[in-house]
Formats: C-alpha cells, structure tokens, sequence
C-alpha cells in the first residue's frame, strides 16, 4: 500500500471533456506539480461522441515545458481499436467542416448523428481495451469533471466509476464553468435523460453559494466541497498574464486616441436577446472614437447570428487569450459569462449588459461594475470613457471574491488549496 500511495504522490490523469475543462484544471497542474507530481497526463475523453483534443489549449506548450506534461487524445493510447480511430478522424474533420457556415452545418448534422452513432456502439465490443485504459489511468490520482456523475456520457468515465466501486481510486471532479445565474438550467436544456449517480469523489465546485446549493440538490450524497474558482482568482490571473507575455502572438494593437471596448459574448442561448445584441454591436460599431473587439464564448460558440461584414471596423477574436484582450481594453462589457471576474481581478472597468439577459445573475446587484439596464446606458458609459471620467468603483470586493471565487476564504490561492487538500487525501491510510 504505502508503495501504491508513494507512486500516486507524483502521478495525475486529467480526463479532459472540453476546452473549458483546460481552463479550470490548467491552474491545479501547475499546483500539483509545485508539490511533486512528476507524471503529470492530459487525455481527452470521448464524450457525448465527441473526441476532445486539449493539446489546442493556449496553454498547453507552457505546460509541457514547464510541468512536463504529456497531452494525448484517448484514441492516441496503446492499442486503440481501428473502428475507433477512424471513426473519431472522421467527426473531427465534419465538425471542422461544419463551422465553416451555418449551411455546412446543417446538411453535415445527420453525417455527424451516423459516425457518433457507430462510435457509441462499437464501444460494446471494446471492453478489454477499455479495461486496459481504465487500469492504466487508476494508478494515480484521476481529476475529471461533473461528467463522472452523469451515467452515459463516457464509457471511459462510466468504466472508471465501476472499478472504482471494487478498488480504491482517489478520483475528484472539478465543475468546468463558474454557474453565475440564479437558475439552475438557463439553457432550457431537457435533462430528462441524463441519469445520475452517486460517487464516491471529492466534488469541487468552482462557483458561489447559489450554485451550490442547486448542486447539493441535485447530488445529496456527493462529497460537494467549495474550495473557490481554481480559474479566477487573483494568483492565477496574475501567473496567466505573465505566461501569456511569454507564449502569445499578440494581435491586437491599441490605437492612440479612442477608447478600446472588447465584448466577452457568453453563450446565446442561456437567455440573451439576439435582437437587442445585434443591436448593441452594431451600436458600438458605429461609434465615432470606438475600437471594438468581440470575442465568442469558448466553448464552441459560432459568431453565426449576424455577418461581420454589418459592423465596419470591428475585430472579431475568437482565438486572441481573453486576459490578452482585457489587456487591450479600456472597458470591457459582458452579459453573462463568468470572465467578468477576471476583468475585476485585473482593476479594468467593466460593463454589466442587463438589458440583453432573460435570467438574474450574480452581476445584477454590485459597485464595482456598471450595471446596464439600456442602450442609453451604454452610450453613456462610452461617454465616460471618452472623457477619462468612468474608474474601477473603489468598492472593496473582497467580501465578493471571498464568497463567490475563494469559497468563503481570504486566500486568493484556490489552486494551491486544491492541490493541498488532494495531497492530504492520498497520503491518508485508506484501510
């Protein structure tokens, strides 16, 4: 036993599903390494019959480099099925495809549907590759995130579980985003058939109390601990930034005389008013002495709900690092996306787009943001900015990070708090 926990001491298996999931893990493999993990592997899952590839991180060649961190997709292991490796070749390139037009993307749906189909059920005939996988990764610790409560979404994962009910594997859970709304599914998304299930993991969850609380709902038995964003705080905001110095291409210049405004669009269907958006771009847009950045969210959003070619002048962005583009910025505007929180780590002025968001969020009560009930506001603020006269509110926020990024702690240091808690788990006798 004491050579298994020796060897689990410097040995982590991050299964990654999305590139989100890069962002909140990227943070504890540094603090993990820090504290001697030496054999440290990324590997992108199979989910929801999509093959993740999280060497495509902006991160990924600072972690290499520094963490020594090997990075593989699932269907890049030791003996992984032809049928496997082909068919996953395949969906990547009609999902390439796919995002080159909205009409591309409709007539290859059903191409996508057929190869995911046959991805899932080929797996029936993979069980001892699968095994083998799911043994090689259960030797040290194992990080994933809420998919490994969600039964059906990866044989991987769901393989993982059921192994884990016979022998002992640390494994934990990271939540992939930070839930800023006061509703549990502002998607509207049926969950009706997502079936989940109890494990035995340690469950950090990223967000504040309110989205805790929907957690402990949901999972009653689950171990949900809030330990704060590993992503948003002020350690790793200022460790990003000087990563990015090093590693980034940085391909927006800032222009004498006008005010630089970025806006962090965050996904369209939790609840934005396309119109009013369209609106508000093209508003700004035509502003006289107004550079305008747009950047889509990360995870896979098209900027498909109007042409570009209808805002003159205007930079869209969707691969420049967000802290590279709140860098840029003068002001940063956003409706309802959790980089909001990197903005205020990083003392820039922020604009809260109220107007534009169906569901109250985190943002909708606060100083140290304009909060943006109109259109007119908007023009305003841009007013202030030209003016030099809008400022980062004095406010104190720490009681807000404290609550709702450090899991009810002064300590900025989430990550390192992660880690720690980790280490202390895996040096303990299991019995």
């Amino acid at each position: 036993m004491t050579e298994i926990h020796n060897k689990r001491r410097r040995k982590a298996v991050f299964l990654n599903r999305a590139y989100n999931d890069m962002d909140m893990q990227a943070s504890v493999i540094v603090a993990l390494a820090e504290r001697g993990y030496s054999d440290i592997h990324v590997i992108g899952l199979i989910a929801d019959g999509h093959v993740s590839e999280p060497y495509h991180h902006e991160l990924t060649d600072f972690l290499k480099k520094n963490c020594k961190v090997r990075f593989s997709r699932i269907t890049e292991l030791e003996n992984c099925p032809r049928i496997l490796r082909l068919s996953s070749a395949v969906l990547s390139r009609i999902r390439k495809v796919r995002k080159i037009s909205s009409v591309l993307d409709v007539a290859l749906k059903p191409a996508d549907l057929i190869v995911r189909t046959i991805m899932r059920s080929s797996f029936d005939s993979m069980g001892s590759w699968v095994n083998k996988v799911v043994d090689a990764i259960s030797d040290g610790i194992v990080l994933t995130d809420e998919i490994v409560f969600q039964e059906g979404r990866s044989p991987i994962v769901d393989k993982l579980v059921e192994i884990s009910k016979s022998r002992y594997i640390p494994i934990y859970a990271i939540k992939t985003g930070h839930h800023i709304y006061y509703v549990s599914n502002p998607a509207k998304v049926d969950t009706s058939n997502i079936k989940l299930r109890d494990v035995a993991v340690r469950f950090f969850n990223v967000s504040g109390p309110i989205d805790e609380m929907f957690e402990r709902q949901a999972l009653p038995s689950v171990n949900v601990v809030r330990f704060g964003n590993p992503r948003m705080n002020a350690v790793w905001v200022k460790k990003l930034s000087d990563i990015l110095v090093d590693v980034s291409d940085r391909r927006l210049v800032r222009l004498p005389r006008v005010v630089h405004v970025s806006i962090m669009l965050s996904k369209i269907n939790y609840g934005v008013d396309i119109d009013l958006l369209k609106k508000c771009l093209t508003k700004l847009a035509l502003m006289n002495d107004v550079e305008l950045a747009i950047k889509p969210h990360t995870r896979g959003m098209k900027f498909d709900f109007m042409s570009i070619a209808e805002l003159p002048g205007v930079h869209l962005v969707p691969d420049v690092p967000s802290t590279e583009l709140i860098d840029w910025s003068d002001l940063v505007l956003f409706s309802g996306s959790s980089i909001a929180f990197h903005v205020l780590l990083k003392d820039k002025v922020a604009g809260y787009l109220a107007f534009l968001q169906e569901f109250e969020t985190v943002f909708d009560h606060g100083n140290a943001w304009s909060i943006l009930n109109s259109l007119s506001d908007l023009e305003e603020l841009i007013v202030q900015m030209r003016s030099g006269c809008a400022r980062v509110n004095s406010e104190d926020v720490g009681e807000f990070f404290a609550q709702e990024l450090y899991g009810d702690s002064r300590d900025p240091d989430v990550a390192g708090r992660i880690a720690q808690a980790i280490v202390r788990d895996v040096s303990a006798p299991t019995g």
